[in-house]
């Protein structure tokens, strides 16, 4: 009924699990390729925040809204 909220929804888990992988390579790589995966697991956990407040935005909006927009 809202595809945009689960459109918002599915980028921020995507998001959230890059961000995630990005922090756990950390552990396993050496030298310059700690700082390079920091900086992507950072940049990455920017766009989940986006995501996820875009989408309790967009999930609040449509809870005060009537049945069928």
């Amino acid at each position: 009924m809202i595809p945009d909220v689960t459109v918002f929804n599915t980028a921020w888990l995507i998001e959230k699990d890059l961000s995630e992988f990005y922090e756990r390579m950390t552990g396993n790589a050496q030298g310059p390729s700690v700082a390079a995966l920091k900086m992507l697991a950072s940049w990455e956990k920017a766009h989940e925040k986006f995501f996820k407040e875009y989408r309790d935005k967009l999930t609040e909006t449509y809870s005060k809204m009537p049945w069928g927009g």
